[in-house]
């Protein structure tokens, strides 16, 4: 079991990241400014992570992981079409981009960033377990190249929609759905 107040600050490293990662570029951002802002000191920072990318990664994947284990507990349960399915799925990943809405829109050009990796590989990780647990198998298809393929286009269209200024939430959703493969469709 963690020790509690271990967990609180890791808990405040996170909560200050993401703070001061939505108000400029990770880039931009020094361990004193986070460790200042978290009320904590630089060893015990370091005694949890080695750096800036690594808490800041730790905070997104926490909303990430829950909404991947959500979303598979929804498939388990069995009691909705595929498409309700995947319309939960997608829906779920907005609402990520809408609560950390600034944190990916400053990253968008960091190119060193952990954001828009952290979040390509929670979705490829969550699209590899759903094609895992399929009971009929999609014959010619490598689900580790599946997964790259499906997260790849589903994150690049994202960074695409947050760079132009006159595109709708409602274009990207309905540009997603259509783009999406047959066999992508078809998941239960």
């Amino acid at each position: 079991m963690t020790d509690p107040r271990i967990e609180r600050t890791k808990e405040s490293l996170r909560a200050a990241v993401l703070r001061l990662a939505a108000e400029r570029p990770l880039s931009e951002i020094s361990v004193s400014e986070l460790t200042s802002a978290a009320d904590v000191n630089r060893a015990t920072f370091y005694s949890h992570f080695r750096n800036l990318d690594e808490v800041l990664t730790e905070a997104l994947c926490a909303d990430l992981d829950q909404r991947r284990d959500d979303d598979l507990a929804r498939r388990r349960a069995g009691d909705l079409p595929p498409a309700e399915l995947l319309d939960f799925a997608i829906e779920s990943v907005f609402e990520h981009i809408s609560k950390y809405d600034r944190v990916y829109r400053l990253s968008l050009d960091e190119t060193s960033s952990p954001v828009w990796r952290t979040l390509r590989s929670s979705i490829r990780a969550g699209i590899r377990d759903v094609i895992d647990e399929q009971p009929n198998k999609v014959s010619g298809l490598n689900p580790s190249l599946a997964a790259d393929f499906a997260s790849s286009g589903l994150v690049g269209s994202i960074e695409g929609w947050m760079r132009l200024d006159d595109t709708s939430l409602e274009e990207l959703r309905s540009t997603i759905r259509l783009s999406l493969p047959e066999w992508w469709r078809s998941l239960q």
